[in-house]
């Protein structure tokens, strides 16, 4: 059973983490995603928002704003039915857990995936999934973009005058018609898939003694994999004083994608940087100031910046810790830059002293 404490004590924490503390004007912030390449910042629950199966998505990077790069969304849902089997021939689909937990199965394996656990799926795997809490969310990516246009086929647009990651009254909304255009989105339904839902302590027979233990490697080749949260391979960068978790990079995925998440304390100086990869950034906890083309933006829990490949970008942070999840369309990356510039190490959270 994981305990966790609320984001914000105020009797305890010295910098308040609402979104009142941070002011956010900049030209930078966005309700939607952009259809034209540009940097921009969609805070937590924005985006543009689809329902279907069950499932709230909410856009944050799409087809339109990455040039057809990747896609990236979160998936918020009550629990739902199993998905029905199926498969993309030519897409790199993960997902990132940020709260509640769920079923995930390809092929033949399958984990229960909770906060921080991960998992990577390469074309052409069979898979589903089912989300088992009562109030779940996941960050899902998608190399190359354009999965949203699938979900709008397959449902319908979502509001919330009180701004509700979703609304459990609601049953699952599914547009037949849209499974005719599925081919289109490299998306194959395939009604003979039986996922192996044989679970014991959360995983499927190939993860026994492995499943929610450190030292878990990535397979270094294309194929279907999970990591338990901070689990997979760590390295420490001191000048940072920041740790990297990477959960996927170029050998994985034939160079297409670099993933992984951040932690650091406090950094006061601004790290500068221009990448060719286009990137997103999620913050997962604590604060970050995102500066790109003299537009400064303070991004907390939930909200996420979209840095195009080429595009010169400064981040620091002047609370006490920070978390931020990473997904770059490429290998020329700030995960691959921090690591090139640290040792390998097996502690999720940056040294005291």
């Amino acid at each position: 059973m994981r305990f966790m404490l609320p984001h914000c004590l105020p009797l305890l924490v010295l910098l308040p983490c609402s979104r009142a503390a941070w002011p956010n004007t900049s030209p930078l912030i966005l309700s939607e995603a952009p259809k034209t390449v540009k940097p921009y910042v969609i805070e937590h629950l924005g985006g543009y928002s689809i329902t279907t199966l069950g499932i709230v998505f909410r856009v944050l990077v799409s087809k339109d704003s990455s040039a057809g790069a990747f896609s990236l969304l979160t998936a918020s849902a009550p629990p739902t039915a199993p998905l029905s089997g199926h498969y993309h021939p030519g897409l790199i689909e993960t997902f990132y857990g940020i709260k509640g937990y769920g079923d995930f199965y390809a092929e033949q394996a399958g984990r229960t995936l909770f906060q921080d656990d991960f998992h990577y799926l390469s074309p052409g795997q069979r898979h589903s999934l089912s989300a088992v809490g009562l109030d779940n969310e996941y960050t899902v990516s998608y190399q190359p973009g354009g999965i949203e246009g699938l979900y709008l086929a397959l449902g319908a647009p979502y509001s919330s005058s009180k701004d509700s990651p979703f609304d459990p009254t609601l049953p699952p909304v599914l547009n037949p018609a849209g499974l005719a255009v599925a081919g289109k989105y490299n998306t194959i339904f395939d009604n003979t898939y039986v996922p192996n839902t044989n679970f014991d302590e959360g995983t499927t027979s190939d993860g026994a003694g492995k499943w929610r233990k450190p030292g878990q490697l990535l397979p270094g080749h294309s194929s279907p994999y999970f990591i338990s949260a901070n689990d997979g391979p760590k390295y420490l960068n001191k000048g940072l004083n920041a740790v990297i978790d990477v959960l996927a990079t170029g050998a994985e995925s034939g160079n297409n994608c670099t993933i992984g998440t951040v932690a650091f304390t406090q950094l006061k100086a601004a790290q500068n940087g221009s990448f060719k990869a286009p990137q997103a950034l999620q913050v997962l906890e604590g604060q970050l100031t995102i500066t790109i083309g003299g537009n400064t933006v303070n991004l907390i829990h939930g909200d996420t910046v979209f840095v195009p490949g080429g595009t010169s970008v400064s981040y620091s942070s002047v609370v006490a810790y920070t978390r931020v999840y990473i997904y770059a369309a490429g290998t020329d990356s700030i995960i691959t830059k921090l690591v090139a510039g640290a040792t390998s190490d097996t502690s999720a959270v940056p040294p005291a002293n």
